[in-house]
């Protein structure tokens, strides 16, 4: 083209309005994607992305999966353009040129060249809009997925401007309403607090936890949370919260339902913040002290109610993806290569799996050809596999029964 000066309107509106009409076009797909591959109807993420940050996985190893999806979906209407592009159908800027009076060879080169900057175009907007969305905006500094930032528009979306100014009109003048905004019926704000601290117990007030703890004679403490509090909506939650575990310790935490059970677990697993003047120590390190959440995650496991309920793939290919996570290689401190780790890490499942009374065929299936109460064993078993230093357990057989219940307390 080589227009002078190079900013000529001639040449720069035309091309630059294709570029931007691809880009905006793409970036739309794969945005939705990634948002929609990241999030679920529970509101804390998707299945995938628990258990993957539960394990001590970066916001970008635990995104990576959603990314590849996003960048696939978005590029795949460019791809597919090119691919069919004066075989089956001729652009739009080629035809013109050709009725224009053009040379049929001319306007092809000029209308490769075209794509090709759109397809560039389209792959670095893409990219650059995920890259900051990953690790500027959809996660924290703490590798917590910001899910109050992902909401499903509200009411149907309109089909055109007319429909629109109808809609609005309408709404106006009283004809109908839009309940979606409807406050919750009955809801009330709770406030826990919790007191005294006791070795290897959790300090509660009397009436909102009870606490069970085996007889352990270890004076070496593995966790110590002093001061915590968990805060929703400005609304004080949980407060006061105090917490020693040693070496050994089996700890039973029960209460009624609502009061805080799961979100003190999410809490020791750095998923909720427990306040600016909690201390929460792993042998004496902070989260900074080990690296950083990720690492605290891998020696603090949160094991999730649902198991493996929502997951994709086995639980072999799940126990693959854990063991190659950077923080879970630098705390084993392996030397095996990938496979001989892998190898030994099935076999320590395959035998939680038996002890179970379980098929050990189990970890080749997939994990929505299980049902309820076998997710939740199996996915135990991936995760006890991996040697945290505790393990977070959610009500890990309320989908069992009392005989299946008995024997995952004493796995």
């Amino acid at each position: 083209l080589k227009p002078f000066p190079f900013w000529d309107a001639s040449v720069m509106i035309p091309v630059c309005g294709m570029l931007m009409g691809s880009s905006v076009n793409a970036l739309s797909l794969g945005m939705d994607r990634l948002l929609l591959s990241l999030s679920d109807s529970g509101g804390r993420g998707s299945a995938r992305l628990q258990t993957y940050l539960a394990c001590g996985a970066s916001r970008w190893e635990a995104s990576l999966p959603s990314i590849r999806e996003a960048i696939e979906t978005g590029l795949t209407p460019n791809l597919n353009q090119m691919s069919i592009m004066g075989l089956v159908s001729i652009p739009g800027m080629m035809a013109g040129q050709i009725l224009g009076g053009t040379s049929p060879l001319v306007a092809a080169k000029y209308q490769i060249i075209i794509m090709f900057f759109i397809c560039s175009n389209s792959t670095l907007v893409l990219f650059g809009t995920i890259f900051q969305a990953v690790f500027y905006n959809l996660f924290d500094k703490q590798h917590r997925f910001r899910s109050e930032l992902v909401s499903k528009r509200k009411g149907g979306k309109p089909k055109d401007i007319v429909l629109a100014i109808v809609s609005y009109t309408g709404e106006k003048m009283g004809l109908y309403k839009d309940d979606s905004d409807k406050a919750d019926v009955g809801t009330t704000e709770r406030t826990f607090s919790l007191n005294d601290t006791k070795s290897s117990t959790i300090g509660m007030k009397r009436g909102m936890f009870e606490t069970f703890s085996s007889t352990n004679t270890s004076t070496n403490e593995l966790l110590r949370l002093r001061n915590g509090e968990i805060e929703f909506a400005d609304t004080l939650h949980l407060s006061e919260l105090c917490l020693v575990i040693k070496e050994g310790d089996l700890i039973l935490l029960q209460g009624p339902s609502g009061c805080g059970k799961s979100t003190l677990l999410r809490g020791l697993a750095l998923f909720e913040s427990f306040g600016d003047s909690a201390t929460l120590e792993v042998k004496g390190k902070s989260a900074i002290g080990l690296g950083g959440a990720e690492y605290w995650r891998a020696e603090v496991c949160y094991v999730r109610q649902q198991g493996g309920q929502g997951l994709r793939g086995t639980p072999q290919e799940l126990l693959r993806d854990l063991s190659a996570l950077h923080s879970q290689k630098k705390r084993l401190e392996d030397t095996a290569d990938t496979s001989k780790r892998l190898d030994r890490l099935v076999r320590n499942v395959q035998k939680n799996i038996e002890k179970l009374e379980l098929p050990v065929e189990m970890m080749s299936r997939r994990w929505d050809e299980l049902s309820g109460g076998e997710s939740q064993r199996v996915y135990l078993c991936v995760l006890l596999a991996l040697c945290p230093q505790i393990l977070l357990v959610d009500e890990p057989t309320s989908a069992l029964d009392d005989r299946n219940s008995l024997l995952v307390e004493k796995l």
